[in-house]
């Protein structure tokens, strides 16, 4: 299985260029703000893409999207479902199986400045009434192969700081949760732009597949997966 993936596109898709795949994967913040225009632009442009299947989790610059925030838009959330029928999947915590493969998407990620999605992360004193994310992980099915989520797992492709490593911004309940998914071979997110590559933990191959850079300007090509029939992946590019 190819799998094609690419995160924090931010209204600036149409500069991608992707190639022919089992497998699309958007893992959030597709737009600036979820705004009508925003989200109906970027699934006209999904539904032209190569690939057989596409999948789209939301992220934290989807106001429109999250029911608990203020700027949630029922009207943007029912055109987005009523899009994603076909060869989209949209994820909000569920999962899909694709030729055999169960993928599970999850937009939500530690508190950031009041946007989408915020949850509160294990260590984190509950100076809100978010809910919790090791609560919201455990969710997860256990037999998920691929795992996407819009944030990193704490340590892992989630260097902030303009690539300082001492400045960690993935989330722990994540790292927890991903540890304790026997069957996952990928976990696929962004959100933390600086941070993109691809890092090896035991068996599991973590990937931080942000598309801008940091200055929201220079865009970067897709990145490449193969999942063999073993439940191996290779990164191809």
């Amino acid at each position: 299985m190819k799998i094609v993936a690419i995160s924090d596109t931010h209204c600036s898709h149409e500069a991608l260029t992707i190639p022919p795949c089992d497998v699309l994967i958007h893992a959030g913040d597709s737009t600036w703000q979820g705004r009508f225009f925003e989200v109906r632009d970027f699934l006209y442009w999904m539904e032209r893409q190569p690939a057989t299947h596409k999948i789209v989790i939301a992220g934290n610059h989807e106001l429109t999207l999250d029911q608990s925030h203020v700027k949630y838009n029922p009207t943007i959330r029912e055109m987005l479902l009523g899009t994603c029928k076909d060869s989209i999947h949209y994820l909000e915590n569920a999962s899909v199986v694709i030729d055999g493969v169960k993928f599970y998407g999850t937009p939500w990620t530690p508190w950031f400045h009041s946007w989408a999605f915020n949850g509160i992360d294990d260590g984190v004193p509950p100076y809100t009434n978010n809910p919790y994310l090791r609560d919201i992980f455990g969710k997860v099915d256990d037999d998920t192969n691929v795992l996407i989520c819009h944030g990193p797992c704490y340590g892992l492709v989630d260097e902030g700081g303009h690539g300082n490593a001492d400045e960690r911004l993935g989330s722990v309940a994540l790292l927890r949760k991903s540890q304790s998914l026997k069957q996952v071979r990928l976990i696929v997110g962004g959100h933390i732009h600086e941070a993109r590559g691809v890092k090896m933990s035991e068996d599991k191959m973590y990937a931080n597949v942000a598309s801008l850079d940091r200055d929201y300007k220079t865009i970067r090509p897709p990145m490449i997966f193969n999942l063999d029939e073993n439940g191996k992946v290779t990164y191809e590019q």
